[in-house]
């Protein structure tokens, strides 16, 4: 008898930019997640009540009405949504209250440009994965 094949964690990646969507999608994959892009806060919370979803990383500034910050909020109030580890990833200088409300709402900050080697450990810590070295 086999052992059941390990399901693919999924993340949820909402940023505005094309070629870092492009770039977590290559790096995500390669590390043996399934990547599911969003250039908007509406697609990505879409996608997050679509689930299941493992995990977020999210940028903060977007060219809309809704932030990362906005969609983190809303995800700590959806019972479903509310336990799903939240990583921001933005190259944006926050606010000592941005900084703060991400603390508040249990979400974990990387500054872009963080080393990608770096995001997955951290992932694979969060979701209680160990990558083969």
């Amino acid at each position: 008898m086999t052992a059941p094949a390990p399901l693919t964690p999924s993340v949820v990646v909402l940023d505005d930019e094309p070629i870092a969507r492009a770039l977590l999608r290559r790096f995500l994959t390669k590390y043996g997640y399934r990547p599911v892009e969003a250039a908007t806060a509406g697609e990505a919370l879409a996608a997050l009540r679509r689930g299941p979803v493992d995990a977020v990383i999210l940028d903060v500034r977007l060219p809309e009405t809704l932030t990362g910050l906005d969609v983190l909020r809303m995800l700590r109030r959806e019972a479903p949504l509310a336990t799903v580890p939240v990583i921001i990833l933005t190259g944006a200088v926050l606010s000592d209250e941005e900084e703060r409300e991400v603390t508040r709402e249990r979400g974990f900050l990387f500054a872009k440009p963080e080393s990608l080697d770096v995001l997955i450990k951290f992932l694979d810590q969060l979701l209680g994965r160990d990558q083969p070295q």
